[in-house]
């Protein structure tokens, strides 16, 4: 006899629930009820897999409740139940399925606690009673005669009634479990009616009733006689202009929810219903928040709601950080679903679908779809962001946005690039996507420690503030050796987390010791902005706290050149490095997409860098650090939608940079910046459809990317550059409507990654890259009618996501 089959028939089925902690009651609620919807949706799902998909300590408590689900929906469907069959399947339970069988006639299955309020007969209520047709008429509850069942889910049930005094037809709402309701679903419930009711908007259902009959809570609201947009999706995808105007239509009410402090939390297709004129009306809000409410109901660690539609923060359980940017998600999802005609994730098992949920990259709607233009599938993947603050802010922000999309108007969001992308993935994955510089430091890392502290030590003895200098130094000369030297080697990509761990614990020692010296000098300032610059680079590790430790270290630099930097300072050397401390600190807030803590960062590099560029413009060293900072300056402004601004600021970058390379055309560094601008201006004009602009400035790229690889033609940095010209040349090809032509540069971007990961195949950020050329590949075959060339792109994009999510989650040596 195994452990949970033991557990059962020394407790009885059914009555483990009572001892759990209230997160594991809801996580097995919730598997429940995707075992449960299987089995009303035709398919005939076992027991043994949703026990494999959880922890052995669940399986006891998770058994039983499956187990009489599987027993009601088996009588059911008429088959023939033997309790040796599942003392084959789980033995030592033979007997308890007996006793269940005996304890639980069908009739007691049915809705008893509904029963009995209408008919006022006392009941026993069962444990679990799952979902059952009901019949025509179900006679009278107080003011409202019951005509049929419309609607369940896992809390409550919804007739269509009259109601007498009013003499209209309502969609009536009761809790399943009646008069035996415990405190916290009643609360809940009532939640509900008290958001919906305070809501009033054309396209959210309204509530015209809230009580209580016999024990009964009920409230009463308008009814809908249609379908749902789930209902709308049995025939396919819909058109992307139907699709974009519906969930327009959706997020203004939304707009109107979050006004009046309510947050939906359970937005999906099913919970939007559709009028006879086809204006869709939300429904539904039995998760609701509302947000001046202190109630308890959203303890952290409760995973409720609709896996496939719900935001990461909700699938985590952190219910802290649920806002309205997280109705904005799911909002993002039903348009998702709309134009693909399947959920952005998706699984056999709730558990797996809450962990793609949090860890994966939805595919490409265009993918999917090829009728989905870019600029739809741009505001669809901004609403799917990670991140709350990579989303649209608010349900009226995505509804304006969908308005200019549909106006043919240019839209606000930017295209996520395959940089972008990557340095997303990095910040997700930090212990298998560190840089070269990442994973070098980290094995190098520890002795540069090790001198400092050596150094230190020796040198205190003799002159304790020579000795700092000179251990500053030391470690400051280490870093560099590894920044400067180290970042391109072939295959230093895999990182180790024990390794990693050991750094990061050893820098914040030094981080400590630095700090406590309270010294003012340029080594103390160039030293802290390196060891942010690492605690960056490796992102937060268990209980490090990395990002933290990285924004406290650029601070205090930044503040100690503010100290020894005068106002009229004519030291070049230390304006230079003053420059680098803030550009490095503007640099981590854009990419942790912080763009408000980034302007003044940004300001101030880039007034020191045009002052010495002004003052020295022969200098030519001064012109390429401006173009750097004018380039993150267009990325701040077209992060804030100043794109008119933002292109500006890219022009300026580009003749900059133009400059440098006129000066130094050999110097890979200046190059690879160059192909960088020429790609950022591209980008903005292609977002606006500007496609003439932006096919010279791609143009351009590409030429400065043969000049790379011409230069350094094994080098996996000039294989990429190469491929993301080509990858830029293809984007504008698909956008004019000539999918020969993209489909020519999509296979160059495919063959440059191939000779890349040739030369360093453990880099992931190459293999992902290649995952983007299969996607891109993709779109191209389908518009040119070639499916299954498609399909098997599809399959090779999704292969390699797959083997790449696969080394995330292996554990560390």
């Amino acid at each position: 006899m195994n452990v949970f089959t033991e557990a059962v028939v020394e407790r009885g089925l059914g009555r483990m629930l009572d001892e759990q902690p209230q997160h594991t009651v809801q996580l097995i609620d919730a598997v429940c009820d995707h075992f449960e919807q299987e089995w009303q949706s035709g398919h005939r799902p076992t027991i043994e897999d949703y026990l494999a998909d959880v922890s052995v300590g669940l399986r006891p408590t998770l058994l039983p409740e499956l187990l009489g689900l599987e027993l009601y929906y088996r009588h059911l469907q008429g088959d023939q139940l033997s309790c040796e069959d599942y003392e084959d399947r789980f033995p030592g339970t033979m007997e308890a399925v007996r006793q269940f069988l005996a304890e639980t006639p069908t009739a007691q299955l049915q809705d008893a606690a509904l029963q009995s309020t209408i008919s006022h007969v006392p009941y026993k209520r069962a444990d679990r009673a799952p979902s059952t047709e009901r019949k025509s008429t179900l006679g009278q509850f107080g003011d409202y005669e019951l005509i049929d069942e419309i609607a369940r889910g896992g809390m409550g049930v919804v007739y269509r009634a009259v109601q007498t005094k009013a003499n209209r037809v309502v969609a009536l709402k009761m809790i399943l479990s009646g008069q035996y309701a415990g405190p916290e679903e009643l609360q809940r419930f009532r939640s509900e009616a008290e958001a919906a009711a305070r809501l009033d908007h054309p396209n959210i259902v309204p509530v015209f009733d809230v009580g209580e009959h016999n024990g009964q809570p009920y409230f009463s609201m308008g009814y809908v006689e249609g379908k749902s947009l789930s209902d709308l999706l049995h025939d396919g995808p819909l058109p992307p202009q139907q699709a974009a105007q519906l969930v327009r239509v959706i997020a203004d009410a939304i707009t109107c929810a979050h006004e009046h402090g309510v947050i939906h939390r359970d937005l999906k297709p099913s919970n939007v219903l559709l009028d006879k004129s086809g204006n869709p009306r939300v429904t539904d809000f039995g998760l609701a928040k509302q947000v001046e409410s202190d109630s308890n109901l959203t303890a952290t660690g409760q995973v409720m709601g609709t896996p496939s539609y719900m935001p990461p923060e909700q699938a985590a359980g952190d219910m802290s950080r649920i806002d309205e940017r997280s109705d904005v998600y799911s909002l993002g999802a039903i348009l998702y679903t709309l134009v693909t005609g399947r959920p952005p994730f998706q699984s056999a098992h709730i558990l797996e679908t809450l962990r793609q949920v949090i860890d994966d990259v939805p595919a490409e709607p265009r993918v999917l779809n090829p009728q989905v233009d870019q600029d739809l599938e741009t505001i669809c993947l901004k609403c799917l962001e990670k991140e709350p603050n990579q989303r649209y802010q608010q349900a009226r922000e995505l509804s304006e946005e969908l308005e200019r999309y549909l106006d043919g108007r240019p839209i606000h969001a930017r295209s996520i690039t395959r940089r972008e992308r990557a340095i997303r993935w990095c910040k997700r994955n930090p212990l298998i996507a560190g840089s070269t510089f990442a994973v070098v430091a980290s094995l190098l890392i520890g002795a540069g420690v090790s001198l400092y502290f050596a150094v230190l030590a020796h040198q205190r003895a003799i002159h304790a503030e020579e000795g700092t200098r000179v251990a500053l130094t030391a470690l400051e000369t280490m870093i560099d050796e590894v920044q400067n030297n180290l970042r391109n080697i072939p295959g230093a990509q895999e990182i180790r987390r024990k390794l990693l761990k050991n750094a990061l614990t050893s820098l914040q020692k030094v981080s400590g010791e630095i700090r406590t010296q309270s010294r003012v000098d340029r080594d103390t300032a160039v030293a802290l902005v390196d060891l942010a610059l690492l605690f960056d680079e490796f992102g937060d590790d268990e209980g490090l706290n990395s990002t933290a430790m990285a924004e406290s270290n650029f601070r205090a630099a930044t503040e100690i050149f503010e100290q020894i930097v005068t106002p009229n300072e004519t030291d070049v050397a230390l304006l230079r490095d003053q420059a680098w401390a803030w550009s490095q600190f503007a640099n981590f807030y854009l990419n942790n997409n912080r763009a408000s803590s980034a302007e003044e960062p940004l300001e101030r590099a880039l007034s020191i860098r045009r002052r010495l560029a002004n003052e020295s413009p022969d200098d030519i060293e001064h012109q390429f650090r401006l173009s750097l900072s004018l380039s993150d300056w267009g990325d701040y402004l077209a992060m804030t939608r100043e794109f008119g601004l933002s292109l500006e600021a890219f022009q300026e970058a580009v003749h900059l940079a133009e400059m440098t390379v006129d000066a130094k055309p050999d110097d890979l560094q200046v190059l690879s910046q160059l192909t960088a601008c020429y790609e950022k201006i591209g980008d903005a004009y292609h977002d606006q459809r500007k496609n003439d602009e932006a096919f010279q400035y791609f143009q351009r790229e590409h030429e400065a990317a043969e000049k790379m690889l011409q230069l350094d033609p094994t080098s996996p940095r000039s294989l990429d550059a190469m491929s993301l010209s080509y990858e830029r040349l293809g984007n504008h090809w698909l956008q004019v409507g000539d999918a020969e032509k993209s489909l020519a540069m999509y296979v160059k971007m495919r063959d440059l990654l191939k000779e890349a990961i040739a030369i360093d195949p453990a880099n992931r950020l190459l293999r992902d890259g290649l995952s983007v050329a299969f996607q891109k590949l993709a779109q191209s075959h389908s518009r040119l009618g070639q499916n299954d060339l498609a399909s098997e792109c599809r399959r090779e994009a999704a292969l390699i996501q797959q083997e790449l999510s696969k080394q995330g989650e292996q554990p560390s040596e």
